[in-house]
């Protein structure tokens, strides 16, 4: 000023200097400018700089300068190009390192620009995504922190009106209840991880820069979608109820993904999956061999077939491992929503519960058959996580009173109504001593109404009672799994027995002439120990409902 003397108002703890020098004279004062605004040509150069330390104080004259901020600690630009004070010299050092004229005024800044957010693919983890942003205009007044917002509400829709510059809405607050505080950085940081993202909702992040001029307006909000879900499993099964290369798995998800489309949300040229990449998305909770894959044409679904590139490794297991699978997504997979769209990567799991023309037992999700006795003591029924063939539990059903039909039964579908029948029986067994136990009947409650009659006997034996009342079988082991495979014949009436996968006998004609039954029953007639496990029935098309 013209006493010589300026000094620095405690209420602005930091200021822009502005100095602007002409071919002969000072010629009056413009407006604040930052360093974008900075220009150079024939009539006049003007620069900025910026002192972050509120101590400094400028003492600054038409002909010189002094005590501009301790000689101890000069001044400093941190915009690269900005002018800065030399001590030694008492001046102004410009853009280009000339000298520059001692005049200077002092202005007051305004709130930065609002900031833009990025959410880039392949960014994110876990529970967990990198969200950046770039520095916005300062107007002024650099930024000295962020903070990002987090929320499950959808903002209003005159966010989008927003426009660098505009004040804030009288209605508007800037932490609405349901806001959190996702995380905040000092000085020129320009990201940070959120972290603990439920990846079954829908997010929005915004961001706020601070300044000394104020806080800036909030940016455009950045839509976090949730994860793709896995909803169910279904089974493309040749009619056998064996997983083999004829057959296919099918993964269902709530809504497209980003696979069989490109990141702009085009069509892909190739939607398949190999094997290392079915490995890396997927994880099964039974081992079924090398797996690929081929994403429908939506990418809401993927069919996983048997490897047969490397047939060595094909595990052609029996059906009942099906019941026991379920199917993880795992992160490193990255499977996300559809692009353009944004989510974490997909990360849950589903277990299979049917199978067509398959009738599974149903052990591993709880027991659902029906308790024939009206003595609810008469038997002991049991979901053992210790004696079991395979997957999580065996059914352990203790008892006999010397009756039979007093155990458990389940109808397996009514199958001969939609023109099916049980072909195949199969199912794996145990006992803890030798007797008359382990029953298990196809038909009515009675002897006079069922098809299929096995059990084990006393005498160490295991097999099928015939229609004339003879027994044939051959020896098993207490103590040990037994696996027993019944194939029926309802052309002639028969059926062939397997035991521990070997044909012990054939042509056994049914207990009765009953028609076709869809009800299975377990019971005992000594007192004893039976674990069951694996049990599955296996359908065709009928051949004949009665006959």
């Amino acid at each position: 000023d013209a006493s010589g003397t300026t000094a620095w108002p405690q209420s602005l703890r930091q200021v822009w200097l502005l100095l602007l020098i002409t071919n002969a004279s000072v010629g009056g004062a413009a407006g604040c400018m930052d360093a974008d605004d900075a220009r150079r040509d024939d009539d006049f150069v003007a620069c900025v700089v910026w002192c972050s330390d509120p101590q400094y104080k400028c003492a600054l004259t038409a002909s010189g300068a002094s005590d501009a901020w301790p000689s101890e600690e000069p001044c400093t630009a941190v915009l690269a190009g900005a002018l800065y004070f030399d001590t030694d010299t008492s001046a102004f050092v410009g853009c280009d390192g000339s000298s520059w004229s001692h005049l200077a005024f002092c202005c007051a800044p305004d709130q930065p620009d609002a900031p833009r957010l990025a959410l880039h693919r392949g960014s994110a983890e876990d529970e967990s995504i990198v969200v950046a942003w770039s520095q916005p205009k300062p107007n002024g007044s650099p930024v000295t922190s962020y903070t990002l917002f987090v929320t499950r509400r959808e903002p209003p829709t005159f966010w989008a009106h927003d426009r660098p510059g505009t004040a804030p809405s009288s209605n508007r607050q800037l932490h609405d209840d349901d806001e959190v505080v996702a995380c905040s950085t000092a000085g020129e940081a320009l990201g940070c991880v959120v972290r603990d993202i439920d990846r079954k909702a829908t997010h929005w992040l915004y961001l706020v820069a601070h300044s000394p001029g104020g806080t800036s307006l909030r940016s455009q909000p950045a839509l976090l979608r949730p994860a793709p879900a896995l909803i169910a499993i279904d089974v493309e099964d040749d009619g056998d109820c064996a997983f083999g290369p004829k057959d296919a798995l099918v993964l269902r998800f709530a809504e497209p993904t980003n696979r069989a489309v490109d990141p702009r949300g085009e069509a892909a040229a190739r939607s398949e999956m190999d094997a290392t990449a079915v490995a890396r998305l997927l994880r099964f909770s039974t081992k079924v061999g090398p797996m690929r894959g081929q994403w429908a044409e939506d990418s809401s679904s993927l069919r996983l077939f048997l490897d047969r590139s490397n047939s060595s490794d094909i595990v052609a297991s029996h059906q009942p491992f099906l019941e026991h699978l379920s199917v993880s997504l795992q992160p490193q997979g990255w499977l996300l929503v559809r692009p353009p769209a944004l989510s974490l990567p997909a990360n849950g799991s589903v277990s299979l519960t049917s199978v067509p023309r398959c009738f599974l037992d149903g052990f591993e999700h709880g027991l659902h058959w029906f308790r024939e006795s009206s003595d609810i003591e008469a038997y002991t029924l049991v979901l053992d996580q210790q004696v079991k063939r395979s997957g999580t539990h065996s059914l352990r059903l203790e008892g006999g009173s010397g009756g039979q039909y007093d155990g458990l039964s389940t109808t397996i579908g009514r199958s001969a109504a939609r023109g099916l029948l049980p072909v195949k029986i199969d199912f794996w067994a145990r006992t803890e001593s030798r007797g008359n136990v382990g029953y298990l009947t196809l038909g009515g409650p009675s002897i006079l109404e069922s098809i299929i009659f096995f059990h084990l006997r006393d005498d160490g034996m295991a097999g099928l009672l015939s229609s004339k009342g003879y027994f044939r079988g051959a020896r098993y082991e207490e103590r040990r799994w037994l696996h027993v495979s019944i194939t029926i014949d309802w052309e002639r009436r028969v059926a062939d027995l397997c035991l521990d996968g070997v044909k012990v006998v054939e042509t056994v004609a049914f207990v009765s002439n009953a028609p076709a039954y869809d009800t299975l029953h377990l019971f005992n007639v000594d007192p004893g120990i039976v674990w069951w496990d694996d049990l599955v029935v296996q359908y065709s098309d009928m051949v004949e409902r009665e006959r």
